[in-house]
């Protein structure tokens, strides 16, 4: 008899369509949970359910919305997940605060703040540099060093008084820079570290400058220098994302608050790796036959930590234990039934990942569904002992650092147009295409 199945895999850019709701898999009082992050209406600042929860904040409660009250639950304020949302489009901007210019640091210039001054009368800075080689830097903080990997930096520029402004990445005088001619829109003395540089008239004497780079060592010096005496321009909405081409501008409001006009938001609990956990009241994830979907997406290539686990705090082969998405050392995700490490699902990244599985579960043996191909048996220890299920790590450890979208989990036997239907809501959810 085959015992595992229907292991589906989703990780691509998508286009948000209204899913199916999936409550139909819990219609008939099947035990399960059904967690919901995009559904602001289920996640609380307290562990009693009393104070909503707000992007930016803590979340003490997920409440489970499959009927069953397995509400996933945190009362330690240091160890509960943010709230956060991006776009559906994904997380591109790295920027810390893209749009508050306090924080730049001044090398000779003067920085005039515009709430309005921007092409699209957003927030802008107006810098003035009384003499050559002065300089701001926007450097700061990015969410991610990009130490060794491609990396593009864009900002709107609009000149007042500068007839160029020159952009050095990493440092002053490093073989990082490029300077822009604002009345053609060309590039002079590009340094041999930058791979790529662009230009796009908005309008209104507005330009779109985007530099590229796959050498950075200090990602957090990013300069605009004077080329001239008494010159000014304006700068606004700057965007530090992955190569290889420039996309349309996120605005990062903070760590956790990410938007993109015209674009569907996506919400999400982040994980810290450090401490950051639920646990939700669910058993028996071990013995029953099971069927699951989950949405999540690693923090960082190479990153670690248990998603979910209902099992023992020690997974062996003889260990009766339930995993999904466990993140091993090259960074990939894997399906986990039983012990032993299998072979990875899907290549790593930083977008969301959403898997779906369903299988049967004896109480004297397992199969699990290592990689896409093939099974492997597994013997399960008649000893072992389910546990509840928990969110973000094990008992005592293996903490993941990252965003989870959601869990859809049944602890039944499921057809395909079910599990297929539970999948596709967290896709839509979090922006992952089913193709």
């Amino acid at each position: 008899m085959k015992l595992i199945s229907d292991l589906t895999v989703s990780a691509q850019p998508f286009r948000h369509v209204q899913a199916r709701s999936p409550s139909h898999a819990f219609a008939a009082g099947e035990v399960g949970c059904w967690f919901d992050p995009s559904d602001l209406t289920t996640l609380f600042a307290d562990a009693a359910g009393t104070i909503p929860a707000v992007i930016g904040g803590r979340v003490a409660r997920m409440d489970d919305k499959s009927g069953n009250g397995m509400h996933a639950l945190q009362a330690n304020s240091w160890a509960q997940p943010f709230l956060g949302r991006h776009p559906a489009s994904g997380l591109r901007n790295h920027k810390t605060n893209s749009q508050t210019y306090a924080a730049w640091t001044d090398s000779g210039t003067t920085r005039t703040m515009q709430p309005t001054g921007a092409r699209d009368g957003g927030p802008a800075v107006t810098i003035l540099a009384l003499s050559n080689g002065q300089y701001v830097n926007a450097g700061t903080t990015f969410h991610r060093s990009f130490v060794g990997e491609q990396v593009i930096f864009s900002v709107d520029v609009k000149s007042v008084t500068a007839s160029s402004i020159t952009f050095y990445l990493g440092g002053y005088l490093n073989n990082f820079g490029a300077t822009f001619v604002f009345n053609d829109g060309s590039f002079t003395a590009v340094s041999n570290r930058i791979s790529a540089t662009s230009a796009v008239e908005l309008g209104g004497g507005w330009w779109r400058v985007a530099i590229t780079t796959s050498d950075l060592v200090n990602p957090a010096a990013v300069l605009l220098m004077a080329t001239h005496a008494n010159a000014s321009f304006i700068a606004a909405y700057m965007q530090a994302e992955p190569g290889p081409t420039p996309t349309a501008y996120q605005s990062v409001v903070g760590a956790f608050n990410i938007v993109e006009q015209g674009q569907h938001p996506v919400h999400y609990l982040h994980f810290d790796g450090v401490d950051d956990a639920m646990h939700s009241g669910l058993n028996g994830l071990g013995r029953n036959d099971i069927s699951a979907a989950i949405c999540c997406a690693y923090a960082s290539h190479g990153g670690s930590g248990y998603v979910l686990n209902a099992s023992g705090d020690v997974v062996s082969a003889g260990d009766r234990s339930f995993n999904l998405l466990h993140s091993v050392p090259s960074g990939h995700a894997e399906l986990r039934i039983g012990g032993s490490a299998g072979e990875t699902l899907n290549p790593a990244h930083y977008g969301p990942v959403c898997v779906s599985a369903r299988w049967n579960r004896p109480a004297s043996m397992g199969q699990a569904l290592w990689g896409r191909e093939g099974l492997s048996d597994l013997s399960i220890g008649t000893a072992s002992q389910d546990m509840d299920l928990r969110i973000g790590a094990r008992v005592t450890g293996g903490f993941f650092s990252g965003r989870f979208y959601g869990l859809i989990a049944r602890r039944a036997a499921t057809d395909p147009a079910t599990l297929g239907a539970m999948r596709a809501y967290l896709c839509n959810k979090a922006g992952v295409s089913t193709a």
